[in-house]
């Protein structure tokens, strides 16, 4: 009930500080593994589309990193909105290790789309200089013709 209070009080309000921070301590909530993944992914999802969690990312990535193998595309999905926002290029230094596991087992799942999804955001890594997440992909062609950079 409170999270609805929350998500109802900021909905189609712009973005104001206090909204900010009500939502983005949605990271703590998704990060305690309390809750339904398919209810939390959704809830973090609209909390995305709001406020970009740069505080609060490194919990979120611990918590993919352990959801990854069965929400592999959800999880993907989740850290290139985290990559994206981070637009001074260093806060991923303190949760690399936790995206290079969710994009190793996301890698391995068989999915295409999967697949598509974690070369595009091994290539925005590797844009912003982390070489390392490189080798997370063959230089081949691959599924869909994507190559790293």
């Amino acid at each position: 009930m409170l999270w609805a209070f929350v998500l109802s009080k900021a909905a189609g309000q712009p973005g104001n500080d206090e909204e900010t921070s009500e939502l983005s301590a949605f990271a703590w909530w998704f990060s305690s593994g309390r809750f339904d993944d398919d209810w939390a992914f959704g809830q973090l999802e609209l909390v995305l589309r709001k406020t970009s969690l740069l505080d609060e990312a490194h919990l979120v990535a611990e918590r993919l990193a352990k959801v990854a193998d069965a929400q592999p595309l959800r999880s993907v999905r989740v850290l290139d909105k985290l990559v994206q926002s981070d637009r001074e290029g260093w806060r991923i230094t303190g949760w690399k290790d936790k995206a290079q596991k969710v994009l190793e087992v996301a890698m391995r799942s068989g999915d295409e789309e999967v697949h598509r999804a974690s070369v595009r955001l091994i290539n925005r890594l590797v844009s912003k200089g982390y070489l390392e997440f490189r080798g997370l992909v063959d230089s081949e062609p691959t599924h869909g013709g994507e190559r790293t950079s």
